[in-house]
């Protein structure tokens, strides 16, 4: 057995003084002294936080010597370095410096600090900006000294402030002859190290005559960055001096010099000083900053830290006085690049105006213009002649200035004794000009205004293909050759005009070939700089070849159009569809209001009465079984408001008449209510359409579909959605439904049950649409909307809720109901239903629901223990519940030999793109899986004769609707079902089903196409169909069940509950606690009720206000809301100063998202979220703009540089991974209370910066 050795433990030396210590980088006495002592060019250690890959022992320094033997700067503090221990194969990296083999002969050299670090053995630093840090004198000194012929010696000496040159000034004589000729060149840059290093100190010294002094002697922006904006130095941003470097040597590369792509677009006089007010310079600047280590430093502004190519124009403001810069520095040249130039659009979150590529304008697009001084001096070797046609038709200020600056060419041409001595000129005047002489043509293309002369250059733009006769006259005027406009169009047809222009031949008659050519000539030189996509591309190409074949080779013109004659006949169907359409609305109305509304008017009564034919009918309720004499009296007052509203929209008194909404609690008769309503406005004579966001519940209600009716949008997986651009899309998708359109036109009623389950984006969409369609500025283009929902239910999927909508306050007169039908019979469950409808539950109060349910609800193991047929539904939170019952019991269907059952296997499809291009392939077992995600119909369907299933998907026909009942009756190919009426949740007797069910064949359809998150788009084809065995608590709203089983548990994620509303909605949907099965251990059931309902969501405050102020003035016309409590309004409070950085989390305004992060100044990382430079995640500009939610600090004092950041960076990953361990989207009170559990256990400070 070979003997134990003993583990060697590792030990460091501190890099300022040798000594050992048990972590690597300094000591702690070097630590706290390298706190007090700044960081400046000559006595820079190699003790710098950042200069991780160094870990090398330093001896301690010597007296300062003459020079530094690699860089030759002096005087400087030297450190001896062993030159024994270095490695001359190291030279090879370390090409920069004075420091060669011969060099490497001495024992020992005399480095300064940073040329220690850059000559010490191991390899250089990855990173370029740490390459930089401490390479950057020996470059310098390299170009200094060396100069190679490719660099630029004048512009070299002009960057190097005079502070930099005075490092080298004793070693002037050896100095390289380029470099000696332009030594006393006036530098352009200035040196600002120490000037903002005092004023950062002075004004971190909260000593309030330093911060005035300070103030005093630098009270505006003194820095010119070289975007033409000013800066001030105590919030400037920097780019690499390495880039720099880069303009004066093309072949410079090292530390990732790149000036084409971090200094694009800088002004041509980037290099020039200004004046402001007379008194100041302001000049471009240089420094090295004294908090990051990373070298010298060219300064910017802080919109422009790290380089140019910005998107967003601003302007240039002092942080101290708001002055801006003058104006003629706050314009910029504009640049062409090798891509199509867009037309200006506003920005999604600002007024301020954006291309798609641009170089400064810091003053707006809005007031941009080009002056005739700047100089267009950046060429791109790939712009083609017409990108710059397409950039001169949309910018109508460039176009100025170039027709200015031809113009001025012209004029100076026609002097002959200006272009005496210039042959290149004379040549141009004689050809080109030479016809200017004439007086017709002079007054056509010259403006002879002295005052504004101008050239008039036609610049002809793109028409639309459709347009047959102004596309051949554009294709002749811009691709023809001709001389003149009357040479070519003197002929009888455009036919001959083509000849003419040499489009077409005229020895003999086009073939295809002839027009393939011309298409093709077309192609390449204007149809593939047209805007648009492959779907209109293609469509404009074959519109066009279409048009030229007509003319070249039949000799006539195709127009395009429908004639006269069918666009009449198709105005007859559309409105007889129309009419068709509008009578069934009525008679499925008028059936379903018979059966619901006691007293009604018979079904043909209903159904054509009329605006003139009124019937004289109204509506009074009869008490309910169990239903209190309160809550009757409540119904009746409601109902009487909904009469008096619709008698004043019926009588016309009025231009327009608020909406009604009954809001209350569940069970509290809302939609008896809005059927009753309804019932009224037909007797009235009233165009009338029942609608909810749900198909089975519009078609139990006699409605149809919200989606059916109004072609609105489905927000995409990110939750983008811009109302108008919804509505305007929607608009375009009714154009092409005529029938539809007519229809929506006569509609004076709109019936929306469950209205809250509507987001507040559909809503404004809905409005935009019936405006448009009305043709009426009027809210919902002047119809009548009544509605029924509960503030305290669910709110929508995706978008803000309904009630925090303006549409609420404005548009909508709500009217409260307490008191509860459907449970009047249980006490108990309306005693807990009535605490979960408080804004604040006590301890009390969860004590109470608990004993009542624990007394009154029954409790099973598991669900194998809830019996499978006896009409019990079970609920679950998350579809990942539902399918694994399913699974299970379609397993125990498979076992029992009793049962035979039928596999049905869907057809999945996957495609890399859409539109024409597409090519559908079948899907990978990976990709069904994906897509299986994203549907409800599951690969493998089992059926089998007598088995309840219940429909996915809504038939055209409306044969049956998404969530509707069935019993198969034939599970082999092709199925038949019997379907039950919309509503019904219970299964008969099978005599009964056979005798009054609807029989029903079901074929396979194909699901929408499916955006997938790695394989591109997919869809599934399958039976509509899924065996019903469950349902989501979020299906099951508005129904009446006559027995539930769900399992609600804190500990496994598949059954928790992330809302209060949630167990509301569960335990509401039948009439008594004793009908509710609760499976799972109990305890654990009872820790998620307790914990489920303390929990509150970020609308909570707002909505209880708002139902609390309805309840106390149902009548009031304007009530009084307190609008401070919607969320996410930033509290009074200032942001902590600590030099330890923060661990922060940002809310997106529009979204909802939360973005969690760390940096060291929270402002300005802030400022750079908001402005698209920062994550991939906040760049997105349909999330920002962004607000501080809550900030972590108070990090350990002792940590500097990368350990400070790895321990912000630790704090930051354990607050993300909790976040993902909820398995759903984080809401704004789950960061709190993870971010606040997190900062707990770290000892740090939570600070709450927004309402939630």
């Amino acid at each position: 057995m070979p003997p134990r050795t003993r583990r060697r433990i590792t030990t460091h030396r501190c890099r300022q003084c040798g000594t050992y210590t048990t972590s690597s980088g300094n000591c702690r006495v070097c630590s706290r002294r390298a706190l007090n002592r700044p960081l400046h060019p000559n006595t820079s250690s190699p003790s710098t936080p950042n200069a991780q890959p160094f870990q090398v022992p330093v001896p301690s320094p010597l007296r300062s010597v003459s020079h530094c033997e690699c860089c030759m700067r002096s005087p400087t503090v030297a450190f001896p370095f062993d030159c024994h221990h270095h490695i001359s194969a190291n030279l090879v990296s370390r090409h920069y410096g004075a420091v060669n083999r011969h060099s490497l002969a001495k024992p020992t050299l005399r480095l300064c600090g940073l040329c220690y670090r850059y000559l010490s053995p191991g390899p250089l630093p990855h990173s370029g900006h740490a390459k930089w840090a401490i390479a950057w004198p020996s470059v310098l000194c390299t170009y200094l000294f060396s100069t190679p012929p490719t660099a630029d010696a004048l512009l070299f000496v002009q960057c190097l402030p005079r502070r930099l040159r005075q490092l080298w000034q004793p070693m002037f004589n050896s100095l390289s002859i380029a470099i000696q000729r332009y030594w006393d060149t006036p530098p352009a840059l200035v040196d600002i190290t120490s000037q903002r290093s005092e004023y950062l100190a002075d004004v971190e010294s909260n000593e309030i005559h330093r911060i005035i002094t300070c103030n005093d002697a630098l009270p505006c922006d003194t820095i010119r960055c070289l975007y033409g904006c000013f800066a001030h130095p105590s919030d400037c941003g920097s780019i690499g001096f390495q880039h720099v470097i880069g303009l004066v040597d093309p072949n410079f590369h090292f530390a990732d010099s790149n000036p084409d792509k971090s200094l694009r677009g800088r002004r041509p006089d980037w290099l020039e000083s200004r004046m402001f007010l007379n008194t100041w310079v302001v000049a471009p600047s240089t420094f090295i900053p004294h908090e990051r280590d990373v070298g010298l430093q060219l300064a910017t502004c802080a919109e422009h830290d790290g380089g140019g190519c910005k998107e967003y124009c601003h302007v240039p403001q002092n942080p101290t006085g708001h002055l801006c810069s003058p104006w003629d520095d706050q314009l910029s040249h504009a640049v062409f690049v090798s891509r199509k130039l867009l037309p200006a659009r506003k920005a999604f979150n600002s007024h301020a105006w954006s291309l798609t590529s641009m170089q400064g304008g810091y003053q707006g697009l809005s007031s941009f213009f080009l002056s005739t001084e700047r100089r267009f001096d950046i060429h791109d070797p790939d712009i083609t002649y017409p990108q710059e046609c397409l950039a001169v038709a949309y910018r109508p200020d460039i176009r100025a200035l170039l027709f200015q600056i031809l113009a001025d060419d012209v004029i100076h041409l026609l002097n002959e004794a200006a272009v005496a001595g210039d042959s290149a000129a004379i040549a141009l005047q004689r050809t080109v000009f030479a016809n200017l002489n004439d007086p017709s043509i002079w007054r056509r293309f010259i403006n002879d205004d002295p005052q504004n002369r101008q050239a008039r250059i036609p610049v002809f733009p793109f028409p639309r293909v459709a347009d047959s006769a102004a596309f051949i006259i554009h294709l002749i005027l811009s691709m023809g050759r001709y001389d003149c406009e009357p040479q070519i169009f003197a002929v009888p047809t455009l036919l001959a005009a083509m000849q003419v222009a040499g489009l077409a031949p005229i020895d003999r008659e086009a073939n295809t070939a002839d027009v393939y050519n011309l298409v093709k000539q077309y192609i390449l030189m204007q149809a593939r700089w047209m805007p648009g996509g492959v779907r209109s591309f293609d469509r404009n190409i074959i519109k066009a070849t279409s048009i030229l074949s007509s003319l070249l080779l039949r000799g006539e013109l195709a127009h395009e159009g429908t004639p006269l004659v069918l666009t009449r006949s198709l105005q007859a169907l559309h409105t007889e569809s129309s009419e068709h359409l509008l009578q069934d609305i009525r008679r499925n109305l008028a059936t379903v209001l018979h059966d619901s509304v006691p007293g009604a008017p018979s079904v043909e009564a209903i159904v054509n009465s009329t605006l003139s034919q009124p019937l004289q009918w109204r509506p009074m309720l009869s008490q309910a079984p169990y239903q209190s004499p309160a809550s009757l009296y409540e119904q009746q007052e409601a109902l009487d408001q909904l009469c008096t509203t619709i008698d004043c929209f019926a009588s016309g008194l009025y231009s327009f008449t608020r909406g009604h909404v009954c809001a209350g609690s569940a069970g509290s008769g809302k939609t008896h209510l809005l059927l009753t309503g309804t019932m009224y406005c037909r007797a009235r004579g009233l165009e009338t359409v029942m609608t909810a966001l749900s198909s089975e519940r519009a078609s139990e209600l006699g409605g149809f579909h919200l989606h059916r009716l109004v072609p609105l949008p489905i927000f995409s997986r990110n939750r983008q959605c811009d109302v108008r651009v919804s509505a305007e899309r929607c608009i375009v998708n009714l154009s092409y439904k005529p029938d539809l359109l007519l229809t929506l036109r006569r509609i004076d009623v709109w019936c929306i049950d469950e209205i809250g389950l509507i987001s507040a984006e559909t809503f404004s969409i809905l409005d935009l649409v019936l405006q448009h369609v009305k043709d009426n500025t009027l809210p919902f283009g002047g119809c009548l909307v009544l509605g029924t929902g509960d503030m305290l239910q669910l709110n929508p999927s995706t978008g803000r809720p309904l009630w925090v909508s303006p549409h609420v306050l404005t548009t909508f007169t709500v009217i409260p109901l307490k008191h509860m039908v459907r449970a009047a019979g249980d006490g108990n469950l309306m005693r807990c239903l009535d605490i979960l409808r408080q804004p604040f539950i006590t301890d009390e109060n969860l004590l109470q629901i608990t004993d009542l349910i624990e007394e009154n609800c029954r409790f099973v193991p598991t669900f194998a223990d809830v019996p499978f047929n006896t009409g019990t539904i079970r609920l679950f939170s998350r579809k990942i519940a539902e399918r694994e019952e399913a699974a299970r019991l379609a397993r125990m269907i498979e076992l029992d030999e009793s049962i035979t059952s039928v596999h049905h296997i869907a057809v999945d499809e996957v495609t890399t793109n859409l539109g024409g291009a597409a090519i559908w392939r079948i899907a990978t077992e990976s990709e069904s899986t994906a897509i299986t995600a994203h549907v409800q119909e599951p690969y493998d369907l089992r059926l089998y004769d007598g088995c309840i299933i219940r429909f996915t998907r809504n038939h055209k026909s409306r044969s049956f609707s998404n969530g509707q009942l069935g019993v198969i009756r034939r599970a082999e190919a092709p199925v038949t079902v019997y379907v039950a009426p919309c509503g019904a949740r219970s299964v008969p007797d099978i005599s009964y089903v056979r005798t009054h069910w609807t029989l029903l064949t079901v074929s396979p359809m194909v699901s929408p196409v499916l955006p997938l998150r790695r394989h591109g788009y997919g869809r599934r084809q399958q039976l509509p169909l899924k065996v019903y065995v469950s349902s989501t608590i979020h299906r099951a709203l508005g129904s009446t069940m006559s027995q539930i089983a769900c399992r609600f548990s804190q500990t496994d994620p598949r059954f928790r509950l992330w809302d209060r509303r949630l167990l509301y909605v569960a335990l509401s949907r039948v009439r008594s606690l004793g009908h509710i099965v609760f499976v799972g251990p109990r305890q654990d059931t009872f820790h998620c009720i307790t914990e489920v309902a303390r929990r509150r969501g970020q609308f909570d405050d707002y909505i209880h206000h708002l139902l609390s102020v309805v309840e106390g003035a149902p009548n009031l016309g304007s009530p009084q809301i307190d609008l401070t409590l919607l969320p996410i309004m930033p509290l009074d409070c200032e942001l902590p100063h600590t030099p330890t950085g923060f661990v922060y989390a940002l809310i997106s305004m529009r979204t909802r998202e939360v973005y969690v992060g760390q940096t060291s100044d929270v402002d300005k990382r802030l400022r750079q979220h908001n402005s698209s430079r920062g994550s991939v995640f906040t760049r997105a500009l349909h999330r920002q703009p962004f607000a501080l939610l809550a900030l972590m600090h108070g990090f350990n004092p002792e940590l500097r540089g990368d350990h400070l950041v790895a321990a912000r960076e630790r704090i930051e990953a354990s607050w993300k991974s909790r976040l993902r361990s909820l398995q759903r989207l984080a809401q704004a009170a789950d960061v709190l209370d993870t971010g606040s559990l997190l900062a707990h256990e770290n000892d740090l400070v939570f600070v709450v910066c927004s309402r939630v």
